[in-house]
């Protein structure tokens, strides 16, 4: 018996039942009812035939070919597209997936931002109008550590003009993300999904053509103070009084950066005695700005010198 990605199965010599993710010659994956993933050889199957379902009183969907499976996707959002979805297991745990809503397959690396760069999480290939299972493990509380996530496409169609390099970075944030569920793939899990439009506006588009293909973006707004008294013109004499005006322009420069939505701040603030470095870890120590804070580059700063990043 022949099986073909999206067909719904069930096992021969016990109860289970799935659909079809990915058939490799005599071995079908299958994703169970349970949401487990498990591979199957291919004579220890059957497709669930439509009468057989409706004896059962099953909603089961027996189109297997996957243009016709994702088909209210596509009509949905449209070709130029795709989506992350994110299945609960149970209130920690979640699986992922991508799903193409393009008519054109693509390769893609998936990324992640922690300490200021970007991580490679995963890699793979979507074909055209499918859906992939995202092998990670992926945890509830990753969506607060790792709010930006970066994805980098190659697209192929034989026969067609080639297309340039897609990358989109995105803020995927638990507290939004996390709002409302909704169906999503050929076998209508029910998770929280995010769409991606492929086509960019044409207004958003660089004048240069720059190919930033793997390569960063440079949207990361920095910034580097030095709170020197000589730096700072400050006249005074006294220490207390130094460090008073020290720490209000550090406070003045800090609401700043966060307002402006700076992605990092480095703070030079000398070794001295170490009051002024403490009085601002305490303070950023307790912002909700904040994501983490560091001693910074020592071979550029020595040991008198902060990074705080802030939250995205």
């Amino acid at each position: 018996m022949n099986f073909q990605k999206g067909d719904n199965v069930r096992m021969l010599r016990s109860s289970e039942s799935g659909i079809v993710l990915r058939v490799s010659g005599n071995i079908i994956e299958i994703e169970t009812t349970d949401g487990f993933t498990i591979p199957v050889v291919a004579s220890d199957l059957a497709k669930v035939s439509s009468q057989e379902a409706k004896f059962f009183n099953k909603e089961v969907e027996t189109k297997s070919d996957p243009e016709i499976a994702v088909t209210h996707f596509e009509t949905r959002i449209g070709r130029e597209a795709f989506s992350l979805a994110f299945e609960p297991l149970n209130d920690q745990q979640m699986k992922a997936y991508i799903i193409n809503h393009n008519t054109v397959g693509f390769h893609f690396v998936l990324s992640v931002k922690k300490e200021g760069r970007y991580i490679n999480l995963t890699n793979g290939k979507c074909d055209k109008l499918s859906e992939e299972h995202l092998p990670i493990d992926l945890k509830m509380k990753d969506f607060d550590t790792w709010s930006k996530w970066r994805i980098q496409m190659l697209f192929f169609k034989e026969g067609e003009e080639s297309r340039d390099p897609f990358q989109q970075d995105m803020q995927l944030k638990g507290a939004k993300l996390f709002k409302e569920k909704q169906t999503f793939g050929s076998a209508q899990k029910s998770g929280y999904v995010h769409e991606v439009n492929l086509s960019k506006p044409e207004a958003e588009k660089k004048e240069d053509n720059t190919n930033q293909f793997f390569e960063p973006y440079l949207f990361d707004k920095q910034k580097t103070i030095d709170l020197h008294a000589a730096a700072l013109g400050i006249k005074e004499t006294d220490n207390a009084l130094i460090l008073e005006e020290q720490f209000k322009v550090f406070l003045t420069e800090f609401d700043h950066g966060v307002a402006n939505d700076l992605s990092e701040m480095t703070v030079i603030h000398g070794v001295g005695n170490g009051v002024l470095r403490t009085k601002i870890h305490k303070h950023i120590a307790t912002s909700d700005n904040v994501e983490w804070f560091k001693d910074a580059q020592k071979e550029k700063f020595g040991y008198g010198a902060t990074l705080i990043h802030f939250k995205p």
